[in-house]
Order: structure tokens, then C-alpha cells, then sequence
């Protein structure tokens, strides 16, 4: 277990399922969010076509999942190496942008 102060949340990195998984607490400590990494290929397919609709020119470079009480998304790097741009995108289980 690894416990950091970041932009005013703690952040406790903890292996759950052979998984790290970084949890994040409020001053109250109370449970904002927990997020892990996902490997492209367990990505949803409904995630994977979004992306190639909209941004047909990047592939996926990394994806993380967050949950938080209210809601459930997955943090994307998209990269484009021909131009040399990257992109940061937020999307649903369903590939609806956020």
C-alpha cells in the first residue's frame, strides 16, 4: 500500500485481484473514485468503435477505468504519430463521449 496527497484528495495505490488500483479519499475521507489501468484489447467493443468513428486517425496508447459514486467511465490516450499529436478523451462503457 502506497498513500499520497494530490490536489487535495489522498491517493492509496492497493493491489486488488492482482490488479493496482490507485483509491482516492476527500479530507473527510470519504470515497471519491478508484481507477486502474485496462489493456486495449479488454476495452468494450462499443469503447473501441467510438474511437475509430471519431477518431479514426489515432489509435488507443493506454486506457484507464474510473468509478466513482456517481458514475463509470474510461480515461483514453488516443495517438496520432503521423502528425505527432495525442489526445486525452473521457468515454462511457457505451461510447457515448463525455
Amino acid at each position: 500500500v502506497e498513500i499520497e496527497r494530490e490536489k487535495g484528495l489522498q491517493e492509496v495505490t492497493i493491489l486488488d485481484e492482482n490488479k493496482e488500483k490507485e483509491v482516492y479519499f476527500n479530507e473527510r475521507n470519504e470515497w471519491m473514485g478508484t481507477s486502474w489501468d485496462v489493456q486495449v484489447a479488454n476495452l468494450p467493443e462499443a469503447v473501441k468503435k467510438s474511437v475509430m468513428e471519431k477518431y479514426s486517425d489515432y489509435v488507443i496508447d493506454d486506457a484507464d477505468y474510473v468509478v466513482t459514486p456517481d458514475n463509470e467511465w474510461y480515461i483514453l490516450d488516443l495517438e496520432n504519430k503521423q502528425i505527432d499529436k495525442e489526445l486525452k478523451v473521457k468515454v462511457d462503457k457505451d461510447g457515448v463521449w463525455l
